[in-house]
């Protein structure tokens, strides 16, 4: 009797640990588990997304696939278009009980009142199981019994009928700690909360009785303190705001302009995994365009900057206001712009770019932004030449430049030619055509002779074997105007100290290698690998050279 124990509990171990949820090779999940789930997975549109999806959820996945193979039909597919937009945490935590409840609650709002959602609102405003940050819990059949009774005959009149009761049964109270929101069935519970969280309740209970619904929030007014969350819901027709402690201002878009003087910043929506910027709706707005140049060049992908509004006395940065500016990029049609559609306020630019010696390059601009107005403001994130350091214009150092007598390409034909190093500018293109980055840079060189400040010659230089041809066709499709010596053996890029890849290799490291050189002696500039926009920056350092001789 007393190994009795024991022994069930090593059944018990060798059982669970004989169907583990992945294998010990590919970490695949063991769909055998659940019967019928491949078959789920198999015949998704996004099976890839979806197995991927049930991964994420690590140790928990078989909460989620034991929701998924309990519903089927179109159930089963708004199910899975919710797991498929879980966050990370989520799915980490939610719970078979807390999916289908609110997945069964979600289609008796959609059949139990007088009035119909739109098929195009149900999963986002309707179905989804959260409204914000709050924990995840079964909110959805304790307020749907609770409020059933408060539907009308349409969206609105629900909506108001839940607006009065909120207002005369939930009270606000200052949360005094850091923390998260409450979830709706706790602040039902005890009928206290913050703005956002009886925002939170109002959505809950609204999406229950089947009105489309978000929460909305404004967390300053420009320049003076204060914030404010509240509620829009779709009418039928629009979305309309829901002010949870002032009924009376029902659907009144101006009632934050008539309170805080024209100082609404930012106004923003959530939907759990959506969210919005919807600024225009509330006040008057300007905008602030956003354009990132180096090297004379748009950065299309440039993420290191920030924007931030005056309030009450320091900078609120708009990222903490929820102000997505990714969407904002989108929006211009332009991955290099980005357009900010902000209310009127003083705002700070920052942006920054790390130099060769560790250092950062700031950039820095206040704005002054009134309603109507457009502030284009280019961002040029090239710090200015005469502060960098000669390490961060010369990536390495020549005791002599080298001389030789090689054959030379030019668009007429081929010549023998010493190369030399008479001009006043010279820019020396070390580069190999079998590297992506040389067939895209070279060919922006010839620009350089359309410089009005000074004459810059430039001379390329092909490190390694080249078929003939196919440098040839090079030289014509690109329009490459300047001669191109072949360096077939690499002793010439050997001489500028270039390494080769392996001993043994014909090709070099570092490609394209880009030097300007100032009448044959003074090294003003080298540059190694990628920069599509070399030419610029050659361009703006020989005009800062030229002005320090004027």
């Amino acid at each position: 009797m007393r190994y009795l124990i024991p022994v069930i509990m090593a059944i018990m171990i060798f059982s669970i640990s004989s169907t583990p949820v992945f294998s010990a090779d590919d970490e695949e999940l063991n769909l055998k588990k659940f019967p019928g789930l491949k078959d789920v997975i198999e015949n998704h549109e996004s099976k890839d997304k979806l197995m991927n999806a049930l991964k994420d959820a690590g140790t928990n996945w078989g909460s989620l696939a034991e929701a998924i193979i309990s519903v089927d039909g179109k159930k089963q597919e708004d199910l899975l278009w919710q797991i498929l937009q879980m966050p990370h945490l989520d799915r980490l935590e939610a719970t078979p009980e807390i999916l289908l409840e609110h997945l069964e609650y979600a289609y008796k709002a959609k059949t139990d009142f007088a009035y119909k959602i739109p098929d195009d609102m149900f999963r986002q405003y309707i179905l989804v199981y959260r409204i914000g940050y709050e924990p995840l819990t079964l909110w959805r059949k304790m307020i749907f019994e609770r409020f059933k009774d408060m539907a009308g005959n349409t969206p609105t009149e629900t909506a108001k009928n839940v607006n009065l009761w909120v207002f005369e049964n939930v009270k606000e109270r200052y949360r005094g700690i850091y923390g998260p929101q409450q979830a709706p069935d706790q602040v039902l519970r005890i009928q206290l909360g913050s703005p956002t969280d009886i925002a939170n309740l109002t959505t809950a209970i609204l999406k229950s009785l089947g009105v489309p619904s978000r929460s909305a929030r404004c967390r300053t007014f420009g320049g003076q303190s204060g914030g404010a969350s509240w509620v829009e819901i779709f009418d039928g027709d629009k979305w309309i705001p829901l002010f949870p402690d002032d009924p009376d201002s029902f659907g009144d878009f101006e009632k934050f302009e008539k309170e805080n003087e024209h100082n609404v910043t930012v106004v923003a929506t959530t939907s759990a995994f959506s969210a919005l910027q919807i600024t225009p709706n509330y006040t008057e707005t300007g905008i602030i365009e956003l354009t990132f140049f180096r090297h004379g060049l748009k950065q299309k992908d440039f993420e290191d900057f920030s924007i931030a509004v005056y309030n009450n006395g320091g900078w609120i940065p708009l990222r903490d206001l929820g102000f997505n500016i990714e969407e904002s990029r989108m929006s211009t049609g332009d991955e290099a712009a980005t357009q900010l559609v902000l209310g009127d306020g003083t705002y700070l630019v920052e942006a920054g770019v790390r130099v060769k010696d560790g250092s950062v390059y700031v950039f820095t601009k206040q704005i002054e932004l009134k309603a109507g107005d457009v502030v284009p403001l280019e961002i040029k994130l090239d710090p200015p030449i005469g502060d960098l350091d000669r390490k961060d214009l010369v990536a390495r150092e020549l005791d002599d430049l080298p001389e030789w007598e090689l054959p030379a390409f030019d668009r007429e034909g081929i010549f023998n030619s010493k190369l030399a190093y008479m001009s006043k500018y010279s820019v020396i293109a070390i580069f190999d055509l079998h590297g992506e980055p040389c067939q895209r840079m070279i060919p922006t060189l010839p620009s350089l002779k359309n410089f009005k400040k000074a004459k810059i010659k430039v001379w390329g230089i092909h490190a390694g074997p080249v078929d003939e041809a196919e440098l040839r066709k090079f030289i014509d499709e690109n329009g490459i105007d300047f001669p191109i010596i072949i360096d077939e053996s690499g002793e010439v890029a050997e001489a500028f100290g270039l390494k080769r890849r392996k001993d043994d290799d014909k090709h070099f490291n570092k490609l394209p290698s880009i030097l300007l050189l100032y009448r044959g002696a003074d090294l003003l500039l080298w540059q190694e690998g990628y920069e599509l926009g070399i030419a610029g920056y050659i361009q703006d350092l020989v005009a800062y050279q030229e002005e320090l001789f004027e």
